[in-house]
């Protein structure tokens, strides 16, 4: 299943476009619009290539269900200490 990483410095650093004194709001705002392009200009690459992957189904850590899953797996983990 292919997948992306989508937080992080580098996509902060690119949504900022060096406006250091954005709001946090608007911030995530603009790293989640940059994440989401660079997701499909790249899913398009690898579709062109033939890179074979499930393209309909894949994982992008900004989806709130993918955050919920590894938020049960941290629960987990303090749970069992």
């Amino acid at each position: 299943t292919p997948g992306w990483d989508c937080h992080g410095l580098p996509i902060e650093l690119k949504a900022t476009d060096k406006d250091s004194k954005l709001p946090a709001l608007e911030l995530r705002r603009r790293a989640s619009q940059f994440a989401k392009g660079a997701i499909d200009k790249q899913r398009s690459q690898f579709e062109r290539w033939g890179v074979m992957g499930n393209w309909g189904n894949y994982y992008c850590t900004m989806d709130p269900q993918y955050e919920a899953r590894q938020l049960g797996v941290f629960m987990k983990m303090v749970d069992s200490g």
